[in-house]
């Protein structure tokens, strides 16, 4: 009997003892480690994805599109694995494909029993955004493939300012580095849900969260203004010969760059093709010794400080002088010129003199407050600041060679923002790309000025002295029909292992229109030219090139009379059509719809209607029928003077009303 009740004492203790540490177990189960043993059974059942999320486009300024994402997903039939279905599972796949794509159960079947291949296409190029439409339908047969490329529909034009993605999805280089973290958005997670088997059985939305798409960003450039830059510096080098050539358009108004461009070049689209010499930035990124371009600035500083006027006469030695050891020649001598002359005539010898009665302290200050040897911080990645010594390096020379444009080293984008700064009253402005960031927090950009540098008076007389250079002086060649153009040729030997090599040269203009208010600073580099070896018979041409498509074009950025502008246009469409042609071959740039104009297609009897239509355009219809016509406005035509069906005779004019 005892042993009886020890053996019920001793059950009755173990179950007790049982039941506790399952009671204690549950308790941490349940109690303590309930946050930990949570998260393992959601993770058991979910699978978090991760979802990238849609880039934002960039576009010029006037709304065309410079950049995009494709972010399209392509739908997919694993043939197989779709013979192993159940009915109700084809059914329900077919089902949900009509509904969201609207086409028919049988259309998909087709498909699918058609192709040969394992893996059939259902549905490619399907947008983001209704993708997600599918995103929690599962079913095993089902595959889908995202192409989220970046693309650049103009191919290699604007490349090094745009940048580009590279394998990885990462920014290199331009705006798509500078403003990735604008661009990239958000990523988000779709939390998959499976069973037990791991089979996936639809989407977690409440644990899920959605990819926020990046901002758009408009940029300050001109795709137009981009292409006419591209050409002119191509047709340039072909010409000339060169090793590498760099342009800038800028606004002197405000600091806004309107189009940027180098060569060679490469296309964002398929940039691994190209080595790193194509890639290479050189407006921001390469420094070279500017010659003559820069005794403007040094002109600036004198007549800032009062040490000259434009008619006093200097002893120009015929164009040889010596000082504290150095000889400085002229390419073309003179015995006596004026400080105006001086200018014109890209004097070294007068720069010289002039430069000599200036304190080394003042005309220090004078090339620093021009922003030489600061980074401009103009909005692209790799610019670099130049070389400009301080007093502390001045030899007893430096003064005059740097003077001249020697003994310190420029960047294209300080060179063109500086000459903006003489052009526009003598303020110092940021040049910048971004416009605005597109959204609901949207930002415009506003100009800002660094300094003002000169005076507005000091301005106005450099102008006219600029003005004569294009006249009378070494930059004839950049003269433009019907236009006021100022501007400066350099020329500038270059080093090499120490030595300044004979007929390698550097050679830079920088011009400006219309002289009286200047809505355009122009900048020319070409490096090493083989043909022509001097600003004025190199980068002057190529920059009256420039110039005159862009008036052509946009006759409102000039100063030239509406009939002239529109004479203008008609000689110029009517070279393109004798020789190869720039106009016919861009004459659809950025338009919504391409037509190719022919004369024989616009032969006419009576006035068509032009209501809607491009400058372009009217010109392609009118000029082969002898209309004469005058542009009043910009943008496409709104009205035009003469109604549509009005018999035309020789020699009849037509005022057209645009609007943009």
């Amino acid at each position: 009997m005892n042993r009886i009740k020890f053996r019920t004492y001793f059950i009755g203790v173990f179950i007790a003892i049982f039941f506790f540490v399952i009671v204690k177990q549950l308790y941490i189960i349940q109690i303590v480690k309930h946050d930990h043993f949570t998260y393992l059974a959601k993770n058991q059942q979910n699978v978090p994805v991760e979802v990238e999320a849609q880039r934002g486009s960039i576009l010029d300024r006037n709304g065309k599109i410079l950049a995009f994402t494709r972010d399209e997903v392509t739908f997919q039939i694993d043939k197989v694995t779709f013979a192993k279905l159940k009915k109700y599972e084809k059914d329900s796949l077919f089902t949900r494909l009509a509904h969201i794509f609207g086409k028919s159960k049988q259309h998909y079947l087709s498909l699918i029993n058609k192709s040969e291949r394992r893996n059939v296409v259902i549905e490619e190029s399907v947008p983001l955004h209704k993708s997600f439409l599918m995103s929690d339908f599962v079913n095993t047969a089902l595959k889908r493939e995202t192409d989220n490329s970046r693309v650049y529909p103009n191919g290699s034009s604007a490349a090094h300012l745009l940048g580009y993605l590279n394998k990885g999805n990462f920014a290199e280089n331009g705006i798509e580095k500078e403003y990735n973290n604008i661009l990239k958005g958000k990523n988000g997670t779709l939390v998959k849900k499976r069973n037990a088997k791991q089979r996936i059985l639809g989407i977690d939305k409440e644990s899920s969260i959605f990819p926020i798409k990046g901002n758009d960003i408009v940029l300050t450039i001109d795709i137009d203004y981009q292409k006419i830059l591209e050409k002119s510096l191509k047709e340039g080098i072909d010409k000339f010969g060169g090793n590498s050539a760099v342009g800038i358009i800028q606004n002197p108004e405000t600091g806004e760059i309107l189009a940027l461009a180098n060569l060679p070049t490469y296309d964002p689209n398929s940039f691994n093709e190209f080595d790193a010499n194509n890639l290479k930035n050189r407006a921001v990124a390469d420094v070279y010794e500017p010659g003559s371009v820069i005794k403007s600035f040094t002109m600036a500083g004198l007549l800032e400080n009062g040490i000259i006027n434009g008619n006093e006469v200097i002893d120009t030695e015929n164009g040889v002088c010596t000082i504290n050891g150095a000889k400085f020649v002229d390419e073309h001598p003179n015995s006596q010129l004026t400080s105006i002359e001086i200018l014109q005539q890209s004097s070294n010898v007068g720069t010289v003199k002039l430069s000599d009665r200036i304190e080394n302290g003042k005309f220090y200050k004078n090339m620093r407050d021009f922003g030489f040897g600061i980074k401009s911080k103009v909005d692209l990645p790799s610019e670099i600041p130049g070389n400009l010594k301080t007093l502390d390096d001045f030899s007893g020379v430096s003064k005059y060679y740097m003077a001249v444009g020697y003994e310190f080293l420029a960047t294209p984008i300080q060179i063109v923002t500086g000459y903006s700064a003489l052009v526009n009253g003598g303020k110092l402005l940021k040049p910048y790309l971004l416009k605005e960031i597109v959204g609901e927090d949207g930002i415009k950009t506003k100009p800002e000025i660094i300094r003002n540098v000169i005076s507005e008076k000091t301005s106005t007389t450099l102008k006219k002295w600029l003005v004569g250079v294009v006249d009378e002086g070494t930059a004839q060649t950049a003269k433009v029909a019907n236009l006021s153009v100022g501007g400066k040729t350099g020329t500038a030997k270059i080093l090499v292992n120490k030595h300044y090599q004979s007929k390698n040269n550097n050679t830079t203009f920088v011009g400006f229109f219309p002289a009286e208010k200047p809505k355009i600073v122009c900048y020319i580099w070409v490096s090493s030219p083989k043909k022509q070896f001097f600003g004025g018979t190199v980068a002057a041409p190529i920059f009256q090139d420039v110039v005159s498509n862009l008036v052509t074009l946009f006759p409102e950025l000039g100063s030239n009379t509406q009939q002239n502008a529109a004479q203008s246009y008609q000689q110029i469409f009517a070279q393109s059509q004798k020789s190869s042609g720039y106009l016919m071959k861009t004459a659809n740039v950025g338009d919504d719809k391409k037509t190719n104009f022919t004369t024989e297609n616009h032969i006419k009897t009576v006035m068509p209607n032009l209501v809607g239509k491009s400058k372009k355009e009217v010109v392609s219809i009118l000029s082969p029928i002898g209309v004469n016509f005058i542009f009043k406005g910009v943008g496409t035509i709104k009205s035009q003077s003469l109604l549509p069906g009005t018999p035309l005779k020789k020699g009849i004019s037509i005022t057209l009303d645009c609007n943009r």
